[in-house]
């Protein structure tokens, strides 16, 4: 049973709904009750949210778009996690690129390792800062998920730098007055394994509320590789490489949170997260393979929440190992045998506060970050072994904001306005403003139009990394994003509901790969064969650069939901189409230069003006059933994805090709099932048992890009496992 107050889109109604009158006539009116701006008291039900303002907003009054997913609806649809269940919603793009690697885009903004989402829990982002794309697995404790809400468009101005297509907020469990355990087990397809347990509660007395509380979570999960692509087997293992197994994800993580009541209404608290991943082969787009990560995170932080609002502080300190997985070793060519150390640390302070001010509620705060890191990446000539050759490079970033949403008494309507300023150390100063207004037509109708802006910065990798043949811009700017957005949402009781958005997204100086001067590469080559040095990569041959290219999204969503209760059922569809284009074509152009024979690094190829953008459309449709005097519960999807059209900078081999790699990934649709078997249905304790069936009738398809045995040849590496098909997973869930 996917959203609820979520919904977004435009196109087609249900028939359920077509023949419902969407405005009362006239005499059928009755007055709207207005509820403050400050009163969420009635927190249920999906009438509020949080994350578009980071404080409870009643659902009408939001400044944007957000999908409302609570417990319930995390488990009633064939999903069996939290990035799988985002699959169903309205303007949410998912591409899985191996069983443990997920990248999730919001509106359109999202590719393989995409920081243009900012994803959280529980307030503290889960990323992998080199990359800046979240762990969505092995990271994340499903049994202390209870909420996710999704804010759709820029949302800068509430999150800073790279919540560029938009927010994905997740909420943990509250403690309350007595302890509870929850845990999950699951088994599957692929090799898949998870176990993970939340325990929470007071300390002292069980049976009351205590000054002190406690919650601890731990889990471990596994992955073996997809089915796929393979080229050579594995060789030898040899010190310059890492050798991939059948194993394509291993984690363990823990969490603890002690807090203590200060008095009725303050609570300090007190956390500590570690993950631990002993093999990541994930995919990126430097190099053909899969490649090996492993790494240690440790998260400490200190919270004080009062009625005026909240101060936080997080340290992390991140280390990780990576290695690409050539199979054979060539010391001739040794520069292509790529392995680095990244020891990085991270202190963020947060401080948020929300005044009533008659018929205005205001919001204000400061950010800041500080983030250093040491690695041999940083540095073309620096050696892995030398720790005094490596370079250690920074970011400081400082914001002040400020939200004011106004109401005027009696009045049908709502308007925000708000602006946050970034100081950052590298990019300079970025101003993120928003504006809304929101006219509630009726008690159960209402229309938002909101205008964003939000910006996303270049990665570490794409910001830092000196390394191969590729060269990183020293004037990388931010790529910035404006966005219109026109909603509208109706609800029937608690029978039906429609949501209808438009939207329009505007953005600018995007990075991107793109050959030197063809006299440049020449030169860079030429130094490099006078050189002999088969340590040190050739080039630069390309320069990571913003684009003199605006992109353009024009799009619509559609979502609505239908209950059926004399059969128990919910129905629900969702519709997305998105139209993405460049200004221009993308170009990829070069003469190339005579090495020997033939001439090298000769290419020209229109690489469209539509490359890298989202698929036209989405539809998913489905819907879930349970009995009312039994414990059985079958949920039912179809979801069809169109084909999009993607550009893969390692595959392209400019050495021993002349074209850009540009490849269509075809469009698929699928057929997911799950049935469950509920003993608690009768009573708040959950012990379901559920087995989920992902693309039922395995259409196999590929998310992200498709490489051939010949690239994997070509480049000496052994695999390239990403495709998605289908995935059948047993969980068994348990409360005490």
């Amino acid at each position: 049973m996917p959203p609820s107050p979520k919904r977004n889109i435009l196109l087609f109604t249900l028939p359920w709904l077509c023949c419902t009158p969407l405005f009362a006539a006239e005499g059928d009116k009755e007055p709207i009750s207005f509820t403050p701006l400050w009163d969420v008291s009635w927190k249920d039900d999906h009438k509020w949210v949080e994350a578009a303002s980071r404080r409870p907003v009643l659902y009408e009054r939001a400044p944007q778009s957000v999908v409302v997913l609570n417990d319930e609806d995390l488990n009633n649809t064939p999903a069996f996690d939290i990035a799988q269940r985002l699959r169903y919603e309205a303007g949410i793009d998912v591409y899985q690129s191996r069983h443990g690697q997920i990248d999730i885009g919001i509106r359109g903004f999202a590719g393989l390792n995409s920081p243009r989402t900012v994803a959280l829990i529980d307030g503290r982002d889960f990323n992998f800062e080199f990359f800046a794309t979240p762990f969505w697995v092995g990271a994340l404790h499903p049994t202390d998920i209870v909420r996710a809400e999704i804010v759709k468009g820029p949302s800068s101005v509430t999150y800073g730098a790279n919540a560029f297509g938009g927010v994905i907020s997740l909420s943990d469990r509250d403690v309350g007055d007595f302890s509870e355990l929850h845990t999950l087990t699951q088994i599957g397809s692929h090799g898949r394994f998870e176990l993970d347990a939340t325990a929470l509660g007071p300390l002292g007395r069980l049976n009351g509320p205590g000054p002190l509380y406690f919650k601890f979570s731990a889990g471990i999960s596994e992955r073996e590789d997809f089915d796929g692509l393979r080229g050579l087997e594995p060789g030898t293992d040899f010190p310059r490489a890492v050798q991939n197994d059948e194993d394509s994800m291993i984690s363990s993580r823990v969490s603890l949170l002690l807090g203590t009541k200060l008095s009725h209404d303050h609570q300090l608290e007190v956390e500590y997260y570690r993950l631990k991943l002993n093999e990541w082969d994930m995919i990126e787009d430097l190099a053909v393979g899969s490649n090996h990560i492993d790494l240690n995170q440790h998260t400490l932080g200190m919270r004080l929440i009062g009625p005026w609002g909240e101060a936080r502080y997080l340290h992390k300190e991140t280390d990780w190992f990576y290695s690409n997985s050539i199979t054979t070793y060539n010391a001739a060519s040794d520069y292509r045998y790529t392995q680095g150390i990244v020891n990085s640390k991270e202190d963020q302070f947060r401080f948020q506060s929300t005044k009533r001010l008659s018929d205005h509620h205001v919001s204000f705060g400061v950010d800041y970050l500080h983030w250093e890191s040491n690695s041999p990446f940083w540095f073309k000539d620096a050696n892995l072994n030398d720790k005094s050759t490596w370079r250690t490079v920074k970011t400081i970033n400082r914001a002040a904001f400020i939200e004011d949403q106004w109401m005027p008494q009696n009045s049908n309507w709502t308007l925000s306005s708000a602006i946050r300023i970034d100081d950052h150390n590298i990019v300079g100063t970025n101003t993120s403003p928003r504006i809304a207004a929101n006219y509630q037509i009726n008690k159960d109708q209402f229309i938002r139009l909101s205008y964003s802006q939000g910006y996303r910065l270049p990665s570490p990798m794409e910001g830092y990394l000196d390394q191969y043949f590729y060269a990183i811009s020293d004037d990388l700017d931010e790529e910035t994003i404006k966005s219109i957005n026109l909603g509208w949402f109706k609800k029937w009781e608690d029978e039906a509901e429609i949501g209808i958005d438009i939207f329009y997204n505007r953005t600018k100086d995007t990075p991107f790969f793109v050959p030197v001067d063809e006299a440049e590469i020449e030169a860079n080559f030429t130094a490099w064969l006078i050189a002999a040095d088969p340590t040190r990569a050739p080039g630069p041959f390309f320069i990571y650069e913003n684009l003199d290219n605006p992109a353009t999204l024009l799009g619509a969503e559609l979502s609505t939901e239908k209950t059926f209760s004399d059969i128990n059922t919910t129905a629900w569809l969702n519709i997305t189409y998105q139209d993405f284009h460049y200004e221009d074509d993308i170009i990829y152009q070069s003469s190339g230069f005579p090495v020997a024979s033939p001439t090298t690094f000769i290419f020209n190829q229109n690489l469209g003006d539509d490359i890298n953008g989202p698929p036209d459309w989405k539809v998913s449709v489905g819907a879930h059933w349970e009995s009312d005097r039994h414990p059985w519960q079958v949920s039912g999807a179809i979801r069809y994805v169109s084909s999009r059209k993607v550009f893969a900078f390692a595959s392209s081999q400019w050495l021993t090709r002349d074209q850009a790699s540009r490849s269509t990934l075809d469009s698929y649709t699928v057929f997911d099932l799950s049935i469950a078997y509920d003993w608690g249905y009768e009573s708040d304790a959950k012990r379901m048992l559920k087995l989920s069936v992902m693309d039922l009738f395995d259409q196999t398809h590929t998310e992200i890009y498709e490489v051939t045995v010949d690239e994997l040849i070509d480049s000496g590496e052994n695999q390239h496992t990403n495709e998605v098909g289908r995935n059948v997973v047993l969980s068994f869930q348990w409360e005490l």
